[in-house]
């Protein structure tokens, strides 16, 4: 639930918004009422915390402490009871919940809370119900029986004579959670066995995260499909008539990035983004196409980022080919004597050469991105072209040498 939604409860009418509305976009994953400082430590992040002050001693100093240690609990906001305990929100107060970027608001005392946070549940149940439905359709539609699939669209309220675009993100976490190693571990038996380590757990908790992200800054949208994917979400949206495609793209990737920071403080969201669209069947085409924009993304070894299918040029050709055995043989053929000096020698001209031709085959700026001396990039070079038996200065060669590099970042 959004904030949006929650206005729209009945009893909220006469809520007010006192603190935190730069970060509306927060979502409301549950309710709870705190009526003791101690109780804080039962709340959960994404929780909409409601407090009336009733076994409060001292209510400033309690409600005070109260506010900041929900705030450390990245509560979804916090909800005062004004009557006989909490007689006023003072300007101190309200001032520590923008500090804290805390969403405060005030309610009559008199209004029924119970009725509200049961309204709040089934709000959230009945939505859980939706995500299922939505990600076991869209399961169907891309990997399993599209053509079954595409019969019940309209359950899910698409409108087939409006513009779409499929979009697939992804994120990069600083913490590298996104990866996963071995850990010996041994049983009872004293056996040791080899098990993935608790970062599968943080993976999956990243995932979620993002999910939950997407579908926060699309809210606003007519319809969106989505599905949770092993390394990003992909997502289907309706455009508007007036929609600016590359304006909104660049709105909503920044939005994520900026609603999963509500969580993850060091992250970098990528989006890959298909063709406009009209009708159903070209769903799957679309979400293919940004899934392909962002493995270019990664591929060029960029973080933060968004790329149309329509740009990603002869990336388009790599993924259009069924054996990536054609691929493998020409960079081989390209780099493959190069490589191999690098292996035997424990060297790094293919870096060298990579750099020189992404500098233009320019000696000073390569020496500068090497940051080694002049003499050495100079000594490299000829030596690269020896080994390969080839000339630099050839545009052609150049051309293939930057071809067999997007093939080898390509293949990984």
């Amino acid at each position: 639930m959004t904030y949006d939604e929650l206005f729209q409860l009945k009893g909220l009418e006469k809520a007010k918004l006192l603190a935190g509305k730069s970060i509306l976009g927060r979502e409301i994953s549950g309710a709870h009422v705190v009526e003791i400082v101690e109780a804080q430590d039962w709340v959960k992040r994404g929780e909409l915390i409601f407090v009336s002050g009733v076994a409060f001693r001292d209510v400033k100093r309690d409600l005070t402490e109260a506010i900041c240690e929900l705030s450390k609990k990245q509560v979804a906001g916090v909800v005062l009871e004004v009557g006989p305990y909490i007689k006023e929100v003072t300007d101190d107060i309200i001032e520590l919940a923008n500090e804290l970027n805390l969403p405060l608001l005030s309610l009559p005392y008199e209004i029924h809370v119970s009725e509200i946070i049961s309204q709040i549940y089934y709000d959230k149940y009945s939505k859980e119900e939706t995500n299922k439905s939505v990600e076991k359709f869209m399961t169907e539609l891309l990997y399993e029986d599209e053509k079954k699939a595409l019969e019940r669209i309209e359950l899910f309220k698409y409108n087939a004579e409006k513009k779409h675009i499929a979009v697939y993100v992804s994120v990069e976490a600083e913490d590298n959670s996104s990866q996963t190693k071995s850990v010996e571990k041994v049983n009872e038996n004293g056996e040791s066995k080899n098990e993935n380590s608790s970062i599968n757990s943080k993976n999956d908790d990243i995932s979620e995260q993002l999910l939950r992200a997407v579908r926060m800054s699309f809210v606003r949208q007519n319809q969106l499909l989505y599905l949770k994917e092993e390394d990003g979400v992909a997502a289907v949206i309706e455009l508007e008539a007036g929609d600016k495609v590359h304006k909104l793209m660049r709105q909503k990737r920044k939005e994520i990035e900026e609603n999963l920071r509500y969580s993850r403080k060091n992250v970098s969201v990528s989006m890959g983004i298909g063709k406009v669209f009209i009708g159903a069947d070209s769903i799957k085409k679309s979400v293919t196409e940004a899934r392909k924009a962002n493995k270019v993304i990664k591929t060029d070894g960029g973080t933060g980022n968004l790329r149309y299918y329509d740009e990603i040029g002869i990336y388009r050709i790599f993924f259009n080919l069924s054996d990536d055995k054609v691929l493998r043989n020409l960079l081989t053929e390209a780099l493959g004597a190069i490589m191999q000096y690098d292996d035997e020698n424990g060297s790094d001209m293919v870096h060298t050469l990579e750099v020189f031709l992404e500098q233009g085959c320019n000696i000073a700026a390569a020496t500068d991105a090497l940051y080694v001396h002049r003499n050495t990039v100079k000594y490299r070079i000829k030596r690269i072209e020896e080994i390969m038996n080839i000339d630099l200065k050839d545009v052609t060669v150049q051309f293939n040498l930057r071809l067999a590099f997007k093939i080898m970042h390509y293949l990984g």
